[in-house]
């Protein structure tokens, strides 16, 4: 088992290597905003990694950042794979806030 550390909330899984980190995300508490339904066509799900193993296609998936997200590790977490332990910043943009109706 890997552990996966979500920033700032310091909220922690441990998930098997292979998983994905919108998955992981998911099954810390998190919800995130994937209207592609965490296919990797909406670019939404953007975090960035912090520290740890993981694999993403930044050919294939690179067009959703800038050089500046790029070079601090930007990716997409429902195509970013947990190879080992990790720690991934999650913004507040692709988070799912809880929202409440005034009456």
């Amino acid at each position: 088992m890997r552990t996966v550390t979500f920033l700032p909330s310091y909220r922690k899984i441990d998930v098997p290597r292979g998983t994905t980190v919108l998955d992981a995300a998911q099954r810390a508490g998190l919800s995130m905003n994937v209207v592609c339904g965490g296919q990797g066509k909406c670019g939404k799900c953007i975090v960035f990694i912090q520290s740890g193993r993981a694999e993403f296609d930044r050919q294939k998936f690179g067009r959703f950042f800038t050089e500046a997200e790029l070079q601090k590790w930007a990716c997409l977490a429902c195509e970013t794979i947990v190879h080992g332990d990790l720690h991934v910043l999650v913004p507040e943009t692709p988070l799912i806030q809880d929202q409440k109706i005034l009456v």
